[in-house]
């Protein structure tokens, strides 16, 4: 008669445990990595988002300002420098004058119509790098407009997802 053992293994052997091991580390670093780079490409989306509004609206407001005018102020207009101020005669005594600036040197776009209070045109999480104004025809004050803008996210901390700047040039003409 023979002792045959019921004994069974019930335990990993040293090398299953490091194979093991190496599969979950490489399984959680590539979760790691997944997940940064989500949030990055959603923070990056959501600075795009905020510079492309503010453009969008910016434009908006000074096409609006400069088909309703009747002419242009060219004695109070600053044309062809950074900061521009485009000052537009409006027919409308409410309206009159109707100045667009920034508030600072690469700062906030600002819209002031006659005796109303100065408005913010963009949002407080960019700034307007670059505003310039030139008149096409500066002999007369009727015409177009060209502008050229720049509009920059203004995050001081954070990565590179958080820089990006739109470059905006364009023409409108004074319906008037």
């Amino acid at each position: 008669m023979t002792n045959v053992s019921n004994h069974q293994n019930q335990g990993y052997t040293l090398v299953e445990l490091i194979i093991y091991l190496a599969i979950m580390s490489t399984l959680m670093v590539s979760f790691i990595y997944y997940t940064i780079s989500i949030t990055t490409t959603r923070a990056k989306s959501n600075t795009i988002q905020e510079v492309q509004a503010n453009a969008r609206t910016a434009l908006e407001v000074i096409s609006n300002a400069v088909r309703d005018a009747s002419g242009v102020n060219l004695g109070a207009s600053t044309f062809d420098v950074d900061p521009g101020v485009l000052s537009l005669v409006n027919d409308d005594p409410a309206k009159n004058p109707t100045i667009i600036s920034l508030d600072q040197d690469d700062g906030t776009l600002q819209i002031k119509e006659g005796a109303s209070p100065t408005l913010n045109v963009t949002s407080g999480l960019v700034k307007v790098t670059n505003l310039a104004f030139s008149h096409e025809n500066p002999l007369d004050e009727h015409g177009n407009i060209k502008l050229q803008m720049t509009i920059d996210h203004s995050a001081t901390t954070g990565g590179v997802e958080y820089d990006y700047a739109y470059d905006l040039e364009t023409s409108i003409n004074l319906r008037k």
